[in-house]
């Protein structure tokens, strides 16, 4: 009876897989900053729109000409230059308002935000003034403050397809899924044949749950673009919320052999390899993420571990919770991660050490339900049954591990035959997950224990 506790311990400790599905807020490509369209709306911001927007006095035209002759050149340094010896571009909204515009083209994004706001403080309904403001801040992934501008840009009249698009794309990252749509499909109406609109408009019905239309989208999207990461990539986020695992990988692998995913999105492979049973197909970018392991990607590389565990490949997991990031000293939730997994291929392969393993950890964290019931497993199997209730009850305390707490502890009293104490455990745990397999043992049992 302890052969099958320890595999329905197991088997509980390793049920739950990661979630792979999440889609991803869509990231402009870099293809977009060079569109023809948002060029050509950008350039025509160094003229006038005399309706919402300053006039530009004799002295300032004059300058201004000047200005755009060295620009014609390329020469920002010397059209920034001359605009700071004449020494009224604080005082004219105008000429704050230019200055900002070569300061965001030499990608001083810090002094082109002091500039575009001063050219508002002198004229509050400068318009193009809030949208190149409103660029300035999206490309520095200031998302809130960028909606804020380009919210008052179309407030002010503003209905171009760049302005939208932006709107829609800051709408985006702020997780306001409704409004990217609606900014999405405005933009699309005046820009019908830029692509990163359409693919907007894909992940926001994604986001509210019209998975068909988007997918359709994106199609159309990926046809258009066969060569762009992030669209191939939004595409294996939205085949892997349809189910279809297969396609996912192997776009993934067409990607990754051409160098074009990231760490993460390596571990994400090998992660989906492993649950899609094709190990060795898994191994070798396992290797390349262990190769470059960073911090930052170590959560996502012990979720791939699980998918290992699952496939019960003990040696390989082992050596692959022996890689740890270059240079930093693990410690917190992932330390205590880590080396629950360390245990549970311990206590699979019969080795020494996992005891010692797990109190090293619960002294660090005493409330980690999931070591209390490997503590309590453990205890079990060694034959302390008074040491495995104890954690067991202590984990049964925790929510986070009271499910698992009251299956293990039911299971093991049904290893010692205490049938009725068992039902009361597994009623408690089918109250918390109830399945039609569970409800069916806890009938079985109640006519082992007579009742």
């Amino acid at each position: 009876m302890k052969i099958e506790f320890i595999a329905a311990i197991n088997a509980l400790m390793l049920m739950y897989l990661p979630n792979l599905n999440a889609s991803e807020p869509l990231t402009l490509p870099a293809s977009y900053w060079q569109d023809e369209a948002l060029l050509k709306s950008f350039s025509a911001s160094y003229g006038v729109n005399a309706r919402v927007e300053p006039s530009v006095s004799l002295e300032d035209q004059k300058l201004l000409v000047r200005v755009a002759q060295s620009m014609k050149k390329g020469d920002k340094k010397r059209a920034l230059e001359i605009l700071q010896e004449s020494g009224n571009a604080k005082k004219s909204a105008a000429l704050s308002y230019n200055q900002a515009n070569i300061y965001l083209e030499l990608g001083d994004n810090e002094l082109a935000v002091d500039s575009y706001q001063q050219a508002i403080k002198i004229y509050p309904s400068f318009r193009r003034a809030y949208k190149n403001l409103g660029l300035t801040y999206l490309r520095s992934e200031q998302f809130v403050q960028a909606l804020e501008c380009l919210v008052k840009a179309v407030s002010l009249g503003d209905m171009t397809g760049s302005t939208l698009g932006m709107l829609g794309y800051c709408h985006m990252q702020n997780e306001h899924y409704a409004s990217a749509l609606q900014a999405y499909r405005m933009a699309q109406l005046t820009e019908p044949t830029v692509i990163e609109w359409r693919a907007g408009i894909a992940q926001s019905l994604l986001e509210i749950g019209q998975g068909e239309e988007a997918f359709a989208l994106m199609e159309e999207v990926v046809a258009a673009r066969p060569n762009e990461v992030s669209y191939q990539l939004l595409m294996v986020n939205m085949l892997l919320q349809r189910g279809e695992n297969t396609k996912a990988i192997a776009a993934l692998e067409w990607l990754g052999r051409q160098q074009k995913l990231s760490l993460e999105q390596v571990t994400l492979l090998a992660q989906l390899h492993a649950q899609n049973g094709t190990l060795d197909l898994a191994k070798p970018w396992f290797e390349r993420v262990k190769k470059d392991l960073t911090i930052e990607v170590y959560p996502l590389y012990l979720k791939a571990v699980e998918s290992v565990l699952q496939l019960a490949e003990w040696e390989l997991a082992e050596q692959l919770l022996s890689v740890n990031p270059d240079g930093v000293t693990l410690n917190g939730d992932l330390l205590n991660k880590r080396d629950r997994l360390r245990a549970i291929v311990l206590i699979e392969q019969n080795k020494e050490g996992v005891k010692d393993l797990l109190e090293a950890l619960l002294i660090r964290d005493p409330l980690d339900g999931d070591a209390l019931v490997l503590m309590a497993k453990v205890s079990f199997t060694e034959g302390e049954p008074g040491a495995a209730e104890f954690y067991f009850s202590r984990a049964e305390k925790i929510e986070s591990s009271k499910y698992a707490a009251l299956f293990g502890y039911g299971t093991m009293l049904v290893s010692q035959k205490k049938y009725r104490a068992a039902v009361v455990k597994f009623e408690f745990a089918q109250k918390l997950h109830p399945t039609p397999a569970q409800a069916k043992y806890i009938e079985a049992l109640r006519r082992v224990a007579g009742e």
